[in-house]
């Protein structure tokens, strides 16, 4: 439900609509520019988002934040995708660190909801 309405509220935004199209169109380049012009913390999130499943390039998805106190449902959603990707290429103990993060954040974003 949070991934439904997440989806709805970012394809409002004309970045978003860009995102979308470049990621409908499997166009990881015009994607890596996308991310290189994101504003916002969350257009940065959506951005590697969908950058990562047409590249799998682990390093999309360093540095990635363990948590965010101030983030808004939306950031939290798309993190917890991000450190759900993270945790599908991990070692098995790593797995469960991420997976749990992932979770974690998924609810955080569900209660924001």
């Amino acid at each position: 439900m949070v991934f439904v309405l997440l989806l709805a509220v970012t394809l409002s935004s004309p970045f978003a609509q860009e995102v979308q199209d470049a990621y409908a169109h499997q166009k990881p380049d015009r994607l890596r520019s996308l991310l290189s012009e994101a504003d916002a913390r969350a257009d940065s999130f959506l951005v590697r988002y969908r950058l990562y499943p047409l590249t799998e390039d682990a390093s999309i998805l360093d540095d990635l934040p363990s948590e965010l106190p101030d983030g808004s449902a939306r950031e939290l959603a798309l993190l917890s995708g991000l450190w759900s990707y993270r945790a599908g290429e991990a070692s098995f103990f790593r797995k469960v660190q991420y997976g749990r993060r992932s979770a974690n954040l998924l609810e955080q974003a569900k209660a924001k909801d």
